[in-house]
């Protein structure tokens, strides 16, 4: 993977940030499959994030927009359907709660196309959080958010509609360790 990655601050409590992705991969092989060669991708992101509200406001606003295209560079008799973009976009609403706490309520929405007129899998998918952020101490901080997350697909396909959740804490022990637990729910 190769990123480049940017960020501006406008003014004290206008700030944003953009990121872009190059990447190449290779998938499990799979015992399946009719070729002996692993199949191989490549794949392109663009993300952009902006945040209105200073540090230490009562509140802040958050926006992220981005999108990535995954397409497979062999094996294309089977690969061909899996080529893939897929387009999101997701808002972040901050309420101080105490001098290291924040509330926050998240809505996100990706919106899933295969490249293949024949492929069932287009989708878009939806997430509704409600949470709260801090940082416990200059070595501890964290994010949990709970919700609904729901899948629907173009073809009528069944989905997925149930509760979701997301959850990261982060430990530096040291100036140059982390120790990072996450759990989540999503649909694959």
């Amino acid at each position: 993977t190769f990123k480049l990655a940017g960020e501006k601050y406008v003014t004290t409590r206008a700030r944003g940030g953009w990121s872009a992705a190059l990447t190449n991969g290779t998938a499990a092989r799979d015992a399946n499959s009719p070729s002996a060669e692993p199949d191989r991708w490549h794949a392109s992101a663009l993300n952009g994030t902006f945040a209105y509200g200073a540090e230490g406001a009562k509140g802040r606003l958050e926006a992220d927009l981005g999108t990535i295209n995954k397409t497979y560079d062999n094996n294309r008799a089977k690969t061909s359907l899996l080529d893939v973009t897929t387009n999101n976009v997701a808002g972040r609403v901050f309420a101080r709660l105490g001098s290291r706490t924040l509330a926050l309520a998240e809505i996100s929405n990706a919106k899933t196309n295969y490249a293949s007129a024949f492929s069932t899998d287009n989708n878009t998918e939806r997430k509704y959080y409600v949470g709260v952020t801090w940082e416990a101490t200059a070595a501890t901080t964290g994010i949990v958010k709970i919700g609904s997350m729901t899948k629907d697909f173009d073809n009528g396909k069944a989905g997925f509609s149930g509760a979701s959740w997301d959850a990261t804490v982060r430990w530096l022990p040291l100036t140059y360790s982390a120790v990072d637990l996450q759990a989540s729910r999503l649909t694959s």
